[in-house]
């Protein structure tokens, strides 16, 4: 699981609680925090009954339209009884409380109504889904049922900027009736972007709010490896964004994006200079990288990896940070399942209110993988009985079954 978030990693409503009237340089209004290299081999685990309150599984359908490897990442929407479940090169829509396959949405091509990527937002207020695909100023529009709508340009008579840069930004989500869209990670002269991070009312077909792109250099290997140096995390009130070369976490709603707070990595952040290094491993050694986040409540988590080598090879931990009492604590990054027993988990799944995680399947897993199951002794376990239930669906499953889905209910935010 650790190399397959690396390779992710190098491939990133309204509450005025979260945006908060500031600017950067007023640093006295936002959160600082310390990260420093921790004893690694001496951290204890997070459980996973601090974030969620109870877990159930549902196995989806497969058919001969629809057949999904068991690792299909977290890239899934829950609307009423509707599960999305989609990447780039497919959308696929299930019910919520059966897992039975219903549709699939659009297509891989180049007529109407078909995508070369699918960069994918759902708006649950209109019912609606668009695709973004490279190198176009438009998206394609989808109702729930699948029907092919047309196309929603993203440019206006008054706003030409998607006109002119249609391939330098992938769509991200969607609020509040606006799409944030986030740009492939290059220096802005040679991505020809300006901005880093863009809020979108594509209602009225202007900017909102955007974050401009500093990035400085010149880099000689132009390629999309580059892209996802940067974290992203969502809570019941606001997004949080944070590229690796900017110390500043950002807030983001409908009223706009302001910092949140200042992660302070030291000696041991990674230099910006690495990218533009012909391997891509000088000067990594002992430097650490933020590879997700997770807003819970009145803490903020971050799963870091501390680079021991220039071979890539990687210790990881987790620091969670309490924005009330200002407390800075380091934990392994395996969050170990109290509840019924099954796979550990990390920070990479976790959503608020529900989290969907795909369950290895038995015969899939690698040795690592198998010490992540049943970790927590069974006298321990908030509901000891379901862990047969998961054994049992375990054992059950064929092995051309499409996954069998973990959804976590997230503990609520007071």
């Amino acid at each position: 699981m650790k190399e397959t978030v690396f390779l992710l990693l190098l491939a990133c409503t309204s509450c005025n609680h979260y945006v908060k009237d500031t600017n950067e340089n007023d640093r006295s209004s936002i959160y600082h925090i310390k990260i420093e290299k921790p004893d690694v081999s001496s951290l204890q685990p997070l459980y996973l009954s601090e974030f969620a309150d109870s877990i159930e599984y549902l196995q989806l359908e497969a058919t001969q339209d629809c057949f999904l490897p068991y690792y299909i990442g977290a890239r899934t929407f829950v609307d009423d009884n509707l599960l999305f479940v989609y990447d780039l090169f497919a959308i696929y829509q299930f019910d919520m409380t059966t897992g039975k396959f219903l549709r699939q949405i659009g297509r891989i091509g180049q007529g109407p109504g078909e995508y070369v990527h699918a960069y994918t937002a759902i708006d649950s207020i209109d019912n609606k889904v668009y695709v973004k695909s490279p190198g176009k100023a438009t998206l394609l529009m989808y109702d729930y049922e699948g029907k092919y709508l047309g196309n929603l340009s993203l440019a206006s008579k008054q706003d030409s900027f998607f006109a002119t840069y249609p391939d330098s930004y992938d769509l991200n989500r969607s609020v509040d009736g606006a799409f944030i869209f986030l740009a492939h990670f290059m220096p802005a002269k040679q991505a020809l972007h300006p901005y880093e991070l863009i809020m979108y009312d594509y209602k009225q077909k202007k900017i909102l709010h955007s974050l401009p792109n500093r990035m400085e250099g010149e880099y000689t290997r132009y390629g999309h490896s580059m892209n996802g140096l940067r974290t992203w995390a969502t809570s019941e009130n606001a997004h949080f964004y944070k590229s690796f070369y900017n110390d500043t976490l950002y807030a983001i709603n409908r009223e706009g994006i302001a910092p949140y707070a200042v992660i302070d990595l030291g000696k041991r952040k990674l230099p910006v200079s690495v990218i533009f290094s012909p391997s891509m491993s000088s000067g990594i050694t002992g430097k650490i990288l933020i590879s997700n986040m997770y807003i819970h409540k009145d803490n903020l988590f971050f799963e870091c990896m501390m680079f021991k080598n220039e071979r890539f090879d990687i210790e990881w931990f987790t620091c969670k940070y309490n924005t009330t009492t200002g407390d800075l604590t380091y934990h392994s990054t395996s969050i170990l399942n109290d509840i019924d027993g099954g796979q550990d988990q990390s920070l990479f799944y976790f959503k608020p209110n529900m989290s969907i995680i795909p369950v290895v399947p038995l015969d899939e897993m690698n040795e690592d993988q198998k010490k992540l199951m049943y970790t927590v002794d069974k006298s321990k376990l908030k509901y000891p009985e379901l862990r047969e239930k998961f054994e049992r669906m375990q054992a059950n499953r064929d092995p051309d079954d499409n996954p069998l889905l973990m959804i976590l209910h997230m503990k609520k935010e007071k």
